[in-house]
């Protein structure tokens, strides 16, 4: 008589493994990570733009900016909440050295967001504009 063992390991290997949120932040669904020349001062600064999904649409409903230690929050207000999906986000440099945040919003409305450098280091939105 013959045994075969099969090894636990295949079994559990089957199984799907899915991301765990962060209940705290939401699950990460875009990131962007660079170094550019923020501010146009021949420095290099390190970039970071992260998605979160805070309502569970499977899409980003937070961006969160920052540049070195300095972090500034972008939201969507959709119906005068701020809880609207974010579609396919996108982070350029201007020709001044102020971050370009760009997404999409429901309704094809392509919204950009420049954030710049205020006092004390802190990122400022300095404009936004939706069309």
């Amino acid at each position: 008589m013959k045994f075969y063992l099969l090894p636990a390991l295949a079994i559990v290997s089957c199984a799907p493994v899915s991301p765990v949120p962060n209940s705290a932040s939401g699950m990460v669904v875009y990131r962007y990570v660079n170094t550019l020349d923020f501010g146009n001062n021949n420095s290099m600064d390190a970039i970071a733009v992260t998605g979160y999904d805070d309502r569970a649409q499977k899409e980003a409903t937070r961006l969160d900016v920052s540049v070195g230690a300095a972090t500034i929050s972008l939201r969507d207000p959709y119906d005068g909440t701020d809880g609207g999906a974010m579609y396919n986000p996108s982070v350029e440099l201007t020709k001044d050295g102020a971050l370009a945040v760009s997404w999409e919003q429901i309704g094809e409305v392509h919204c950009r967001s420049e954030i710049v450098a205020g006092e004390f280091d802190k990122l400022v939105e300095r404009k936004r504009v939706s069309k």
